[in-house]
């Protein structure tokens, strides 16, 4: 067995080197299996690399796992109890019921547990007690250090809800937060990884968690090899500042030395000094200065410049234009483009859609509540129908989700005349007979009855077997949601919408429908196997629903590989960059300001870490670990770097801008009323000029400045 470290700054080929010895490895006549461990949302993409990389262009024998991924090949070749999967939604029925069983004998936590996010808090700081490797009994070892009376109150409480947590897991589930623990303990069961050469690619840290695989991997295989990014001089440095960008990963290597002199490993070195990504001067140069504080001012400019939005719309389309001109005049495939930003919820959807006004294909790298789709939207709609007396809005979201048998002229008709006359509640269930200006029409009165007596029938699938106020089970309740999708025709629409947009080449349209479904199905059943037994109301039951359906995230695969990558600045891996937008790069997104301090405050962790339990760090930690990501995002692309910030009184650049633009004093800054901007938006204007008309109907400045330069141009047809 051995240890081998690969390391080097950003771009110094690390992971091209592992990438190289796997495809070699596969060519051999006698192979050992050769897995190549990376995060998870670097698996398909991992998969491309191995792929690209072999001759053939296939996978011959070499695996892409996550640590999730092995987890699972080990659990189905070594058998375990039949137990079922507990998802976050599983997880928090479990903590609710918990706490409120538990209430009473609680010092710290009684006066908040009905608060909204408690539940969430819980959750997380469970997982973080996992991740850590923190039991019960070091918990209460913890509490027995102390002499913080509100530290002490609140681990008595955590105490009580991790034993009881665990007591319902071990009653047949198993948690995403066990399923390394009990791969730890299966996996020498296994002659899976045995005599195996594998390689963890792609990481800064790990938690204790994963560092304990990581420990038995080195024992069980031939040889581990791990890349991590960190200079030279950082990595011998043995009085490494905290504030060093590279002090997380000579963090990591330390305790991954701690390891191998454990189980008395062999350890080599592998240094990867010379810097090859970058193909523009001012890119290599950004790299080097963002190592010292003390970088000279640079004359170089080409390849880097910076965007003063007047707002994310106007920052989006300077954005989609700029990627027009590229791909038009630089020969860049979109795949050779990505953007990233700080705040990827809040900025999504207008970049979706002023990519899609100017036909730019993209993949956003992110998973997304089940909220807003039509599914649940009908759901929710249903259930306030019942419990606030039919009023318009419930009734008539229900309707608008093109679910029900109902068409558009149908809808409207209806709509119009409970406008009209201010119909709800008992309204609904008498006969209508109102003077109206349609009134006169022949037929009117019986066809307008006639679409209500339909909208009653569909309402009456839940109101006839259940009582607004009165309590039911949560199964009852799950089953009878379930059972009026299948008789309304809801679920079989769902099916035909998947089916038309596969037809119509839209996958990713088509695969989130079939995702919807599958995962509001889930959550039914989850609400079944868990709290089935509760009694609730109806009410109760919709918030409860509604919390579950955003917590619970679906993703999809990128349907083209020729796309522009949409993502997060912490958390998506990208592969052979060329061109990268920074967006959002004000203070407080780039870098992010640092997650809410949760159960525990910074004071109290610090006091944790005195009793000798490690936690994950605090905000003054984190902070200094944010550099590191923003090292990493702004050390990607090979050949250009656009940053782009919102310019207002309440926003400010971030830190990061102020500086690159003193390390760059003549790189270009740009506001949407420069010439070159203008310029810009004129040359996409000849790709996408079908779409200004959109552009000017929903009020983007940018568009319209296009049109006013090309209105008049001999080309403008």
């Amino acid at each position: 067995m051995g240890l081998r470290f690969i390391t080097g700054r950003a771009g110094s080929g690390k992971s091209y080197m592992c990438l190289k010895e796997i495809a070699a490895k596969q060519e051999m006549s006698s192979v050992p299996p050769l897995f190549y461990i990376v995060p998870e949302q670097y698996t398909l993409q991992g998969e491309r690399d191995i792929i690209a990389f072999t001759k053939g262009r296939a996978i011959m024998k070499a695996q892409v796992l996550s640590f999730n991924r092995l987890s699972y090949n080990i659990f189905s070749r070594t058998g375990l109890p039949s137990k079922t999967p507990l998802d976050d939604i599983g997880k928090a029925l479990i903590l609710k019921k918990t706490v409120s069983e538990n209430k009473s004998s609680f010092l710290y936590f009684k006066s908040c547990c009905d608060r909204s996010g408690f539940i969430e808090q819980l959750s997380n700081i469970i997982t973080e007690f996992f991740k850590y490797d923190i039991s019960l009994d070091r918990l209460s070892e913890a509490y027995g250090s102390t002499d913080d009376t509100a530290l002490k109150y609140k681990l008595n409480d955590l105490s009580i809800i991790y034993s009881e947590f665990l007591k319902h897991i071990s009653e047949g589930y198993i948690s995403p937060d066990t399923a390394l623990d009990m791969l730890y303990e299966n996996i020498s069961k296994s002659t899976f990884v045995d005599g195996a050469e594998i390689w963890i690619d792609g990481f800064s840290s790990f938690t204790p968690q994963e560092l304990k695989i990581i420990e038995r991997l080195i024992e069980l295989s031939d040889n581990v090899t791990i890349t991590l990014t960190i200079g030279r001089p950082a990595l011998l440095n043995d009085s490494l500042s905290q504030t060093s960008v590279f002090y997380e990963p000579k963090d990591t290597y330390n305790r991954l030395l701690s390891i191998a002199h454990k189980t008395g490993t062999a350890i080599e070195n592998i240094y990867c000094d010379n810097i090859f990504r970058f193909k523009s001067p001012v890119l290599k140069h950004l790299e080097s200065s963002l190592l010292t504080y003390s970088s000279k001012p640079s004359d170089l400019s080409d390849g880097i410049c910076f965007y003063e939005a007047k707002d994310r719309f106007d920052e989006a389309e300077y954005v989609a234009c700029s990627i027009i001109s590229m791909v038009k005049e630089k020969a860049l495939r979109f795949r050779d483009i990505a953007v990233l930003t700080g705040d990827i919820e809040g900025t999504v959807n207008t970049l979706k859609n002023i990519f899609s006004q100017n036909n730019i294909p993209f993949f956003a790298d992110i998973k997304r509540g089940l909220n807003g789709f039509p599914l649940i939207t009908l759901v929710m709609g249903l259930l306030d129908s019942l419990t606030d007396g039919m009023a318009y809005d419930s009734v008539f979201s229900m309707l608008k989700t093109g679910l029900l048998p109902f068409d558009e002229d149908e809808i409207e008709i209806l709509e119009n005349y409970v406008l009209s006359h201010g119909i709800k509640s008992y309204k609904w269930h008498n006969v209508w007979q109102y003077n109206d200006i349609n009134s006169s029409q022949e037929g009117f009165n019986e066809k307008i009855n006639s679409l209500r007596e339909r909208v009653l029938d569909l309402t009456g699938l839940l109101s006839a077997k259940f009582e607004n106020r009165k309590k039911y089970s949560v199964a009852s309740i799950s089953s009878a949601l379930y059972s009026f999708l299948i008789e309304s025709g809801a679920a079989e629409k769902i099916k035909k919408a998947a089916e038309a947009f596969e037809a119509e080449g839209d996958f990713t349209k088509s695969y989130e429908n079939r995702q919807c479904f599958n995962a509001f199905c889930s959550i039914l059943d989850t609400f079944c196997s868990i709290s089935g037994g509760d009694s609730t109301t109806l009410r109760s039951y919709r918030d409860m629903l509604e919390r579950a359906a955003d917590a619970k995230k679906i993703g999809i695969v990128p349907p083209k590989a020729d796309s522009v990558i949409i993502g997060d600045i912490e958390r998506t891996r990208l592969s052979k960059t060329k061109a990268l937008f920074i967006i959002n790069a004000n203070e407080g997104m780039f870098p992010k300001n640092t997650s809410p301090q949760g159960v525990f405050s910074d004071t109290e962790r610090g006091l944790i870490c005195a009793c000798g339990l490690k936690l994950a760090s605090g905000a003054k930690e984190s902070a200094f670990l944010q550099q590191f990501n923003v090292y990493s995002a702004l050390t990607r692309p090979s050949d250009i770097l656009h940053i782009s910030y919102i310019k207002s009184g309440a926003l400010a650049p971030s830190p990061a801008v102020s500086r690159l633009k003193k390390i760059f004093p003549k790189a270009p800054v740009y506001s949407p009323d420069d010439e070159h901007i203008r310029a810009l938006i004129l040359s996409s204007a000849h790709c996408t000029f079908h779409n200004i008309g959109k552009g000017l109907k929903n009020g983007y400045g940018l568009y319209t400045d296009a049109y006013e330069y090309f209105k008049d141009s001999p080309q403008r047809h």
